[in-house]
């Protein structure tokens, strides 16, 4: 009885397994993708393929293999791709390594960037290609470098940033995308600050068709054209273009072991841009990989708030602390490497600075020995700003949280720091005396502000009140990443 019912059962399910199999390999020589996807991965895949140049593609399409992109070989690896999608574009984001892998910084000084700083940038740098396909069934490429700033990856306390992707951005990351063409071309420029963009450059020489006679850096959705000759402030920036060449296997991501060491290719001035004084909320999307602007058609609209919170931005002149301050004296990105140089390089005056919103450090005052008051701070909408005449000059760091206001400069702070020279000669640490009638007048002027000071061993913070709180003791690079 068991066995003449087993036969016919043995048979179905052979059947059944063989009809599945067949199905299966059908499904893969056609579409791995999801039902709901306008853009199928293998879509992209053979897309990629057919357009490398100077070379044929192969049968197997899917098949991890060294590709060349002119004399470099690289390989992209598929299997980490994630599939998105937006008003005007359907994408796929996947890592791509190159047997030569640049990376591009933005810098506003001409001279080379010390190597031990930048190090940890360039470790962490991400590179992308991003694959996408338009409402009318048009796909495009392009490259995109995610470049981290330093205070970020120190915050987040690790070199991996590759959680971070057009879509989804930590809340918290700084830095900038490079968005490039296949022939490694830049086409523009986003700033991120605080995982949003801010700002974006079209460098002269992108080959783009909207560049300007110069460079044109955009603030929000306004107009490039749209330029007050009071208001308009340019910057110098250049870029560093940092090489390694890999070893590139297929499908593996580079590694230490596989990659020789970091080397300075060139510096090049991207060109001088320029800033509209009217500094609106940016309208700017990392998701258009064609434009980095809003809207499906890759443009700016709308309107928004300045950084101060009201797009009427109003400056009083008599609500100036202490009269206009003047330009910074130093200017870091690295707020640690500022704090060491107000403490090491002044050991016979009080020096004063601020924490800009970005995360920037300002030095803005170097006082007597035995200190003094501070100058040039306005408070407009419940944020503090250090301003000072456009007449004294330009920043010389890069600020995307500048706001420039009929003559004057404008950058908030969050932040305020002072260094106590007399205990480098009186054996305290110079945060166990009494807090001085300048510092408390500034206290309460400004209760938002968070007010530190700098002595010898220690740090601590003070307000209205005669004593000094949250005291610190330890070596000061280490105690500057409290200072904030």
């Amino acid at each position: 009885m068991q066995t003449k019912f087993l036969k016919p059962f043995l048979a179905k399910v052979l059947f059944a397994m063989l009809a599945f199999f067949i199905l299966s390999c059908e499904k893969e020589s056609i579409d791995t993708s999801e039902p709901n996807k306008s853009f199928s991965l293998d879509e992209a895949m053979l897309y990629h393929k057919l357009n490398l140049p100077d070379q044929n593609p192969p049968q197997d399409y899917k098949k991890g293999i060294l590709e060349q992109k002119g004399s470099l070989k690289h390989t992209v690896l598929w299997y980490l791709a994630t599939y998105s999608a937006t008003e005007a574009y359907s994408y796929y984001e996947v890592p791509i390594v190159f047997s030569e892998i640049k990376t591009p910084l933005i810098t506003t000084e001409p001279k080379a960037s010390d190597f031990t700083v930048i190090k940890p940038i360039l470790s962490s740098s991400l590179h992308r290609m991003i694959i996408y396909k338009d409402k009318d069934g048009r796909i495009s490429r392009r490259l995109v470098t995610y470049v981290p700033d330093i205070e970020y990856l120190e915050r987040s306390k690790r070199p991996d940033i590759s959680h971070n992707s057009l879509k989804k951005m930590d809340k918290d990351f700084d830095g900038y995308l490079v968005y490039k063409d296949w022939e490694e071309n830049t086409d523009f420029i986003l700033f991120i600050n605080k995982g949003k963009p801010t700002r974006k450059i079209v460098p002269k020489n992108s080959g783009n068709s909207e560049s300007e006679s110069i460079g044109r850096i955009t603030d929000g959705n306004r107009s490039p054209h749209q330029k007050n000759s009071q208001t308009t402030y340019c910057i110098q920036y250049y870029e560093e273009s940092w090489v390694r060449y890999c070893t590139v296997r297929p499908d593996e991501p580079p590694t230490d072991e596989s990659c020789g060491p970091w080397e300075l290719e060139n510096t090049e001035m991207i060109d001088e841009v320029c800033i509209d004084g009217e500094t609106t909320d940016p309208c700017l999307d990392p998701e258009n990989v064609g434009s980095g602007d809003c809207g499906s058609g890759g443009s700016g609209s709308g309107s928004g708030s300045g950084t101060g919170g009201s797009t009427n931005f109003y400056y009083d002149p008599a609500m100036v602390y202490n009269s206009v301050g003047d330009k910074p004296i130093h200017e870091f990105q690295n707020k640690c490497t500022g704090l060491q140089f107000m403490w090491n390089n002044y050991t016979n005056n009080e020096v004063n600075g601020y924490i800009t919103s970005a995360g920037n450090l300002i030095v803005t005052d170097i006082l007597p020995y035995s200190g003094g008051a501070v100058h040039g701070l306005y408070e407009f909408d419940g944020i503090v700003y250090y301003t000072w005449p456009s007449s004294n000059g330009q920043p010389t760091v890069q600020h995307p949280d500048l706001i420039v206001s009929g003559p004057n400069y404008f950058i908030p702070v969050v932040a305020s720091i002072h260094t106590h020279t007399p205990c480098r000669n009186d054996g305290t640490n110079g945060v166990s005396h009494s807090v001085s009638s300048d510092d408390k007048n500034l206290a309460s002027t400004y209760p938002g502000l968070n007010l530190w000071v700098i002595g010898c061993g220690a740090i601590a913070q003070y307000g209205t009140g005669n004593n000094f709180f949250n005291v610190q003791n330890g070596d000061l690079s280490i105690l500057c990443n409290s200072i904030q």
